[in-house]
């Protein structure tokens, strides 16, 4: 359409420069003719750029709608996948996940024991009356794991070690624990013994040991317990044993 239009100025220009008296007569009629076909082209031509133009922008409009969609999705993805990191590290570094992998780890160590030995984990164990132990009263104790074998009971508390311990004195923790289960055990068990056991992974602070509670490392534990061989418990008691401190345990 352009070259058609400077087709039809060209030939307007011409038709203007001939100055004869009959070149001028007969050149009104293309002149004017050449005007009309002029401006009609010009108007086609500004109808068709007007038509582009409102197609470039509604193309724009829908590239920018698009682009700040994507950009909203991946700003939302990213707070996604920013959220669950933040929550993969809190869980990496949390005391509780610490504690679970020290708990599967002396559930590993504790596998190696004979099969006449028996398991018991996460016991509460609860008093009908206070107990009393170096002058301090408590009614109940927890017991990370119980084994329970020929030779006697075993609480294990199961620590990480190190100089600060959150909870409060793990040594006076497992005492007690050890001393309520021989005393609801004495009645119908007079021969079971319990041995009180704190087992850690990294060494203790220095001055943390108690002449009542057995500080072993982690791999220690078993053979510990393995070195008491007085058998003063049958198969037949030892089950007796695990279903009463299941049963009052819960």
């Amino acid at each position: 359409m352009d070259e058609e239009i400077r087709q039809t100025n060209l030939h307007l220009e011409l038709y203007r420069l001939d100055k004869g008296f009959f070149g001028q007569a007969g050149n009104v009629f293309r002149i004017r003719r050449a005007e009309k076909k002029l401006a009609e082209l010009e108007t086609a031509r500004a109808e068709i750029s007007g038509r582009v133009k409102r197609l470039l922008d509604e193309q724009n409009a829908i590239l920018a709608e698009k682009r700040a969609a994507i950009e909203a999705e991946a700003v939302g993805d990213y707070k996604l996948l920013n959220a669950r990191v933040t929550f993969l590290q809190q869980t990496l570094a949390s005391p509780e996940l610490a504690e679970a992998e020290l708990e599967l780890e002396m559930l590993a160590q504790l596998e190696k024991l004979p099969e006449t030995a028996v398991v018991l984990s996460g016991i509460r164990l609860e008093a009908e009356s206070a107990m009393r132990l170096d002058g301090k009263s408590f009614w109940a104790g927890s017991i990370d794991h119980l084994v329970i074998t020929p030779s006697g009971l075993f609480a294990i508390e199961v620590q990480p070690g190190g100089k600060h311990n959150p909870q409060g004195d793990p040594f006076e923790q497992i005492r007690r624990a050890a001393h309520l289960c021989h005393e609801l055990l004495k009645f119908d068990f007079p021969e079971a013994t319990v041995r009180a056991v704190l087992a850690h992974r990294s060494p203790l602070a220095e001055g943390q040991q108690n002449a009542y509670v057995k500080t072993l490392g982690l791999a220690e534990v078993t053979g510990y317990i393995n070195w008491f061989r007085d058998n003063s418990l049958s198969a037949e008691r030892i089950e007796k044993i695990a279903n009463f401190i299941t049963e009052i345990g819960q």
